[in-house]
Order: C-alpha cells, then structure tokens, then sequence
C-alpha cells in the first residue's frame, strides 16, 4: 500500500507529470489516491513507527530495512528500538 501514502509524501492533490514513475500505477490514479488517501487517514498518527516497532520485536533475526531519505525519518526509526510491546501488542488477534 505504501509507496508514498504512509510517509505522507503521497496525498489525494499530489500532481504527477506524466514521466513520474507513478503516474503508470493504478493506485495512483486521482480517484485511487482520493480513496487510499482515506483509508490511510483511518490509521493511527504513529503507524509508521509502531509496524517498525512490531517487526523488530518478532525475532532476533528480522531485520525490517527501511528506505529514509531524510534525517527526521532516521531519527523517528531510531526511536523504535526503546519501545517496549506487550505481547498482546507484538500479535494482535
């Protein structure tokens, strides 16, 4: 679902030139990104951070690799290694 949608970097009125990559994607047709831009508004402020954080308390072995271009996103990943899940919160349902 990401590609842009949970970073906020991709958001119902972002225009797209016709050589952007994602103007090929059905997902990212203006009515597509109207509807996906909803359902992402649904999530949580901090959903980014805490599906970080779920990944990295599965197994010792997970390593989720994530793509940061900007120092505040590394900053906002780092953070997730202090927090603490219960183990409701590590597998929900």
């Amino acid at each position: 679902m990401d590609k842009g949608f949970l970073t906020d970097t991709i958001h119902a009125k972002a225009p797209f030139d016709v050589t952007h990559f994602r103007s090929t994607i059905p997902r990212f047709t203006p009515e597509n990104r109207k509807i996906n831009t909803v359902l992402v508004d649904l999530l949580p402020s901090n959903h980014h951070p805490m599906a970080l954080t779920r990944l990295l308390a599965q197994k010792a072995w997970i390593l989720p690799i994530t793509a940061m271009t900007k120092f505040d996103q590394l900053e906002k990943n780092l953070g997730t290694i202090y927090v603490s899940l219960t183990p409701n919160e590590r597998h929900p349902l």
